[in-house]
């Protein structure tokens, strides 16, 4: 886990059917800012952001079909797209920063 370009460090783990086809999209990223200043931060401590593909967003298929209904959803609503950016990075899109 390492943190990309300006992103909280995080995983990203699917299931994929007996077609072969992913699906049921998770991604879970560590907060960084409760870590900032400290030299030391217990597992139990750690703050954790989820996503789930699903509930989130409406997509439980990762199929071509499915993701082109998804960036359709995306270009109509700009607001729905803001949320998806943000989140993808690891950040809540709810807590101003």
């Amino acid at each position: 886990m390492t943190p990309y370009d300006n992103s909280n460090p995080g995983v990203a783990h699917f299931e994929v059917t007996s077609t072969g086809i992913p699906q049921n999209l998770k991604l879970e990223f560590l907060n960084l800012n409760d870590t900032y200043g400290k030299t030391k931060v217990d597992y139990s401590d750690a703050k954790w952001f989820s996503v789930d593909f699903a509930k989130r967003f409406s997509v439980t298929s990762l199929d071509p079909t499915s993701l082109a209904t998804f960036r359709k959803v995306l270009e109509a609503d700009e607001s729905y797209t803001l949320d998806y950016l943000v989140a993808k990075l690891g950040f809540d899109p709810s807590v101003s920063s």
